[in-house]
């Protein structure tokens, strides 16, 4: 049990350099917020000061926050794996895909290219409110979670493995 995660927990990943538009903050208020003793977010990078300092003090008054700073891509990507759900309410990344290949489901913000990309494999996420109802409802819920990461998962496969993608270059 790695940073206190137990075996029925919802593990959720947030990671990159975190700013002001990549709604850290937002997170870590919204899970802060919901009455789920089964979830647990790990955060990984670096954040700004001024992000850090919204930051901090939940992480520090919630156990089930943590901050792991920056890891290694390796490390990275153990996590990535490791997550139940993959959290980016703010700018997007290419993590987000790495995310989806390993097997997470993902919260993602409604930009048109996710939509595009993803359609409804995954959950969309534009406020607090929107990230509170979501983790009370896969917190009671955890099949919902399931269901979202094999969708996610099969698009991920067909869209975004990098293998796959490289084969279709080579015909």
């Amino acid at each position: 049990t790695a940073h206190g995660v137990k075996e029925d927990d919802i593990l959720l990943v947030h990671s990159g350099k975190m700013e002001k538009a990549k709604k850290t903050s937002e997170l870590v208020q919204a899970l802060h917020a919901t009455q789920a003793d089964n979830m647990k977010l790990l955060i990984i990078g670096s954040m700004t000061n001024d992000v850090a300092s919204d930051v901090m003090s939940v992480v520090d008054a919630d156990p089930r926050i943590e901050y792991l700073g920056w890891k290694s891509g390796e490390e990275l990507m153990d996590y990535l794996c490791a997550a139940d759900l993959y959290v980016q309410p703010g700018t997007q990344s290419a993590t987000m895909q790495n995310a989806l290949c390993c097997g997470s489901a993902a919260a993602l913000y409604p930009y048109e290219s996710h939509k595009y990309l993803l359609g409804d494999s995954v959950f969309y996420t534009e406020t607090i409110a929107d990230m509170k109802k979501l983790f009370a409802a896969i917190s009671t819920k955890p099949d919902i979670l399931e269901a979202k990461r094999a969708m996610s998962n099969r698009i991920a496969r067909e869209r975004l493995d990098y293998k796959v993608l490289a084969a279709r270059l080579y015909r």
